[in-house]
């Protein structure tokens, strides 16, 4: 493959970028044709397709990893900031997420599609006390759908488990009642409804259970 000044070539995984200057076989400055990202690689590096854009959106279509100093990952494993990152954006983006119907219509600011922007955030907020945190969206902002530095706080185990008990739901009986759902488990207990086949219903993913709906006028 002959490399030169102007050449249009393909990436393996982050699209076509074009050849802007050739100082060497190791000193090479290529302009990506998608994002506009700037790099300086080798002629190895084109020729196998191994060039990386850091503004793709390599992760679910839509993160970016970013130019600044924080790294994906540290003794050959993912940081912690990285993974936070990266199961946010699974969760809003990713269709085949577990739990999807959990966070339907939930998205994710354009300032944390950028890693480096979430991760300085990440270092800043998240205690170094030794203990276990989640992040979460809704606490902070109750009924909050995005993730965003305004919204997000680290809450404990044990903090993320209360506010889920003490989420309420609105919800229409089989005979029309408008009914107010505190505790959904218990709810589903005393109704003899399936718990998940209810939250499904309160968020939209299904029309009804058992003839339960849900109230969309107080949702």
């Amino acid at each position: 493959m002959d490399i030169v000044v102007g050449g249009l070539y393909q990436s393996a995984l982050c699209g076509k970028f074009v050849v802007t200057e050739v100082r060497s076989s190791k000193s090479v400055d290529v302009e990506f044709v998608d994002t506009g990202y700037v790099a300086t690689t080798r002629f190895d590096c084109i020729r196998s397709g191994g060039i990386k854009d850091r503004l793709y959106p390599s992760v679910h279509g839509f993160g970016f990893i970013g130019v600044g100093v924080f790294p994906t990952s540290e003794n050959g494993k993912n940081s912690d900031a990285y993974l936070c990152w990266q199961r946010m954006i699974g969760r809003c983006y990713d269709k085949n997420y577990i739990h999807a119907y959990l966070y339907q219509d939930c998205s994710v600011c354009d300032e944390w599609r950028n890693f480096q922007a979430f991760a300085e955030w990440f270092y800043a907020n998240k205690p170094n006390d030794g203990a276990k945190y989640h992040l979460d969206k809704d606490i902070k902002v109750k009924g909050n759908k995005v993730y965003s530095p305004a919204t997000c706080s680290f809450v404990t185990c044990q903090e993320n488990v209360a506010a889920a008990k003490q989420k309420s739901f609105s919800a229409i009986s089989p005979s029309g009642e408008v009914v107010m759902i505190t505790n959904l488990a218990k709810f589903c207990r005393e109704k003899g409804l399936n718990k998940s086949n209810m939250h499904k219903v309160i968020t939209g993913k299904f029309k009804s259970c058992k003839g339960w709906t849900r109230n969309d006028e107080q949702v």
